[in-house]
C-alpha cells in the first residue's frame, strides 16, 4: 500500500504548480483541485487511501493522476488482484473561513462510504495540506462525526480548514489487464 501511494505522489509532485504555494493579501481566494487517490483490494473493498496536490487547474490535476495511476501500474507497485481510482477534488473558497466547514460532496448511486478529506489553508491562502481522516458508513455519519471533530478540536485563528465528504464508489472494472490503463500490465 505504501508503495503504490509513494508512486502516486512521486508522479504528482512534477505535476503540482509553483502558483500555489504564493500567498495572497488581505484575503484570499483558492480555486484548486486536490487528488483523492482510492486504492482497492476488490471491488467492495479499499483498502486505501490519499492525496495529492494542490493542482491549479482541472486538467492538470486529471493529467497528474491518469500518469500517477499509469506509472503505478507500470512500475508494478500495485498488488495482485487491487485496482486503483482516483478523482480530482474541487476546492473553491473565499478565506480565510471565520470557521471551519464540513462539505458533502454529490454522489448518483449508492457509494461503498465515505471517506473524510481534510483541506487547510494559513491566513495568507497559502495551501497547508490536505489528508484523509477516517471513513464512515454513510453520509449522514461522515457530516456528524466532522462536525463533532471540529467541535472538540478548535482550528487555530486565521487558519482554513474544509473537510469534505467524499463517496467511495464500488469499483466495476476486474483486476486483469482489461481493466488496466494502455501499457500497464497485469501484476
Amino acid at each position: 500500500m505504501k508503495k503504490v501511494l509513494a508512486s502516486l505522489l512521486f508522479a504528482a509532485l512534477f505535476s503540482v504548480s509553483a502558483a500555489a504555494s504564493q500567498p495572497a493579501t488581505h484575503g484570499f481566494t483558492a480555486d484548486q483541485y486536490i487528488t483523492v487517490a482510492l486504492e482497492y483490494a476488490g471491488p467492495r473493498t479499499l483498502v486505501g487511501v490519499n492525496t495529492f496536490g494542490p493542482f491549479d487547474k482541472a486538467v492538470l490535476c486529471e493529467r497528474g493522476t491518469v500518469a500517477a495511476i499509469s506509472q503505478a501500474y507500470q512500475s508494478g507497485a500495485v498488488p495482485k488482484g487491487h485496482l486503483l481510482a482516483a478523482t480530482c477534488l474541487h476546492v473553491k473558497i473565499k478565506g480565510p473561513l471565520l470557521r471551519p466547514v464540513v462539505v458533502m460532496t454529490p454522489f448518483q448511486g449508492v457509494p461503498l462510504g465515505y471517506v473524510s478529506i481534510a483541506v487547510e489553508y494559513d491566513t495568507a491562502g497559502v495551501f497547508v495540506g490536505s489528508q484523509p481522516l477516517h471513513a464512515s458508513p454513510d453520509a449522514a455519519t461522515c457530516k456528524k462525526t466532522n462536525e463533532d471533530v471540529l467541535a472538540r478540536n478548535p482550528v487555530a485563528p486565521g487558519k482554513s480548514l474544509l473537510i469534505y465528504c467524499v463517496p467511495i464508489p464500488a469499483m466495476t472494472g476486474q483486476a486483469s489487464s482489461e481493466a488496466l490503463p494502455p501499457g500497464a500490465q497485469s501484476t
